[in-house]
């Protein structure tokens, strides 16, 4: 939450997770301070700053979920 978002996405989970990519509808991956895959934090909780993302629609993956969620910036 929120979406749609305009500085910053955040995520809950009930457990730390890894391989957290986000990607613009391209194809092409996000890259949130020199990375494209990011993970939580031990709790299971992640900030992802889009502050410097352009403007569109994105797809949040999330490994074992299995679905993707559209995210306006």
């Amino acid at each position: 939450y929120p979406n749609p978002t305009t500085d910053k996405i955040f995520i809950e989970l009930n457990q730390a997770k890894s391989g957290i990519m986000l990607f613009r509808f391209n194809g092409n991956p996000a890259i949130i301070n020199g990375l494209s895959n990011l993970s939580t934090d031990i709790l299971g909780n992640l900030v992802i700053n889009t502050e410097n993302l352009e403007a569109g629609y994105y797809c949040l993956k999330i490994p074992d979920i299995g679905d993707f969620f559209i995210l306006k910036i």
